[in-house]
């Protein structure tokens, strides 16, 4: 590997980074992401096996062993230089879709956890399945700061696992709440916000302050 990547980064083999850092997330993704729509009665372990694969190879690659460019060093060595690590902008972007998830799933845990029923006020107004949309962003912006070629290959499947959960989930409250689920699936995007129903959620958060 070039002296001048290796020089750029002076955080490789910093096992108690890649340690904390992988620890932080997997109490968010265990604890903090919960089933739409209702308070879960148990943690579902099976979706959130690629998600922990994904955490754990992103994070020992950023401050343990940079496998992505010792793979590709021989072909790419040039372009490798200039994308670790990686610009300011582009992890100014990771860094806001970073915060712009983790506040969807704790918006949408907070709501969950509050009450025992179907939830539909607060974010829940504004979509259908905000953790998963934060989710989504959250790891999104994760691979944007530190790319590598697990999580390329990993995050897609991320994205259709979770899009496939949340319509099981959905024929479930169907099932579950009927016509009260139906008024409110006609009346609220999945997981592209309205800008008409974001605006709407401002205007109630100002009429009650």
């Amino acid at each position: 590997m070039p002296e001048s990547i290796l020089s750029q980064w002076h955080l490789w083999e910093r096992w108690d980074l890649v340690t904390i850092s992988i620890v932080v997330h997997l109490i968010i993704i265990f604890f903090f992401i919960s089933s739409s729509f209702v308070r879960p009665k148990k943690i579902d372990f099976r979706s959130k096996g690629i998600l922990t694969g994904f955490i754990i190879a992103l994070y020992f690659e950023m401050y343990g062993i940079p496998l992505t460019i010792y793979l590709l060093q021989p072909f790419l060595s040039e372009y490798l230089i200039r994308l670790y690590p990686v610009p300011f902008v582009l992890r100014m972007v990771g860094s806001i879709l970073i915060f712009i998830g983790f506040i969807n799933i704790y918006l949408g845990w907070k709501k969950i956890h509050s009450q025992n029923r179907m939830v539909k006020e607060g974010i829940y107004s504004v979509i259908r399945h905000p953790q998963y949309v934060g989710l989504m962003l959250l790891t999104l912006g994760q691979l944007i700061q530190w790319p590598t070629v697990t999580a390329l290959v990993l995050w897609p499947g991320i994205v259709w696992i979770y899009y496939r959960l949340a319509l099981m989930e959905e024929k479930e409250a169907e099932q579950q709440y009927g016509k009260e689920y139906e008024n409110y699936k006609k009346s609220v995007p999945g997981f592209i916000p309205n800008i008409v129903s974001g605006k709407l959620l401002l205007q109630r958060k100002k009429s009650s302050a």
